[in-house]
């Protein structure tokens, strides 16, 4: 009698020519998706060296640096009459929007760029906000993928810091179990004092188990 395998056995001995086939057209979309990933890292390394060596991106942030720290006011009016700063502003902005939109057709790694970037990107859509909800009140579109990959990442971020938080007091709460544990093991505290840290330690479990359901 026949199992299973012994039948998917026999048919692939019986059937050489497409077994073959399958295989060799698996190592190739294989190869092409590894192709692909390396592409678009070296693709993000590219874009993060030339970045990172462009003199007038770097002036151009330094400008946009001082125009932040003088207020929303200030960016505003310089979204609405196109003022001095507001060339240097565009052209951030502008670089930016061409980054998401590589993003969003996988020329470049999104992991990559998002823990090389990620912080200084959302802190400009965070600061420049002002400026560009009135440039997209003249039209909906401007920096539109800009700001969904800021966006994005924010909440990202905030997902990250969130199960960092939780980590941290999840160790504590451990760290509190042991050294419960090992005071009573030294005799050093009642059963009395042992069951009240017994019950903070199960009332943070509970608290823990509610934020992370948040």
């Amino acid at each position: 009698m026949f199992c299973k395998g012994d039948k998917m056995l026999d048919w692939m001995q019986t059937n050489p020519v497409l077994v073959s086939g399958f295989l060799a057209s698996c190592v190739a979309v294989w190869g092409i998706s590894t192709q692909r990933s390396i592409s678009r890292e070296k693709n993000s390394i590219d874009f993060e060296s030339k970045l990172n060596s462009n003199r007038k991106y770097i002036d151009d942030l330094s400008k946009i640096a001082e125009i932040m720290n003088k207020g929303p006011a200030e960016l505003e009016r310089i979204a609405s009459d196109k003022s001095e700063g507001f060339n240097e502003i565009i052209n951030i902005l502008n670089e930016w929007e061409r980054c998401a939109n590589a993003l969003r057709r996988n020329v470049y790694d999104d992991e990559y760029v998002y823990k090389v970037f990620g912080s200084g990107v959302m802190t400009l859509y965070t600061r420049l906000q002002p400026f560009i909800i009135i440039r997209q009140e003249v039209n909906p579109r401007f920096f539109i993928q800009f700001t969904i990959m800021a966006s994005s990442w924010m909440i990202r971020r905030h997902d990250e810091d969130s199960r960092h938080a939780h980590t941290q007091k999840l160790q504590e709460l451990l760290k509190m179990k042991r050294e419960c544990k090992v005071t009573l093991k030294k005799g050093d505290i009642t059963y009395a004092d042992h069951s009240g840290h017994i019950k903070n330690f199960k009332k943070a479990v509970k608290q823990l188990k509610k934020q992370m359901k948040v």
